[in-house]
């Protein structure tokens, strides 16, 4: 199943952080809690990316009030972590 993904503005304020704490944890050899939470999170979207919305492990919902303008077919959902 192909996915796009696209981060809300929100989304990327908050990965971007996490990312980056968990470099720093890499780079000093510790296992930090932003350093799990951010393996975590890549974990939900590497299932996102790789199966689809409908993966059990994560929590996604069709959109009702935003159509795909390319294809009105196609359900647009929403996943969280």
């Amino acid at each position: 199943m192909s996915v796009q993904i696209r981060w809300t503005p929100e989304a990327s304020e908050e990965f971007q952080p996490l990312q980056e704490a968990a470099s720093a944890a890499i780079r000093q050899d510790r296992k930090t809690q932003q350093f799990g939470l951010f393996q975590q999170v890549e974990g939900c979207i590497r299932k996102l990316a790789s199966q689809g919305p409908r993966h059990p492990g994560l929590h996604s919902h069709p959109f009702s009030s935003l159509m795909n303008s390319l294809n009105p077919a196609v359900k647009v959902f929403e996943s969280y972590a």
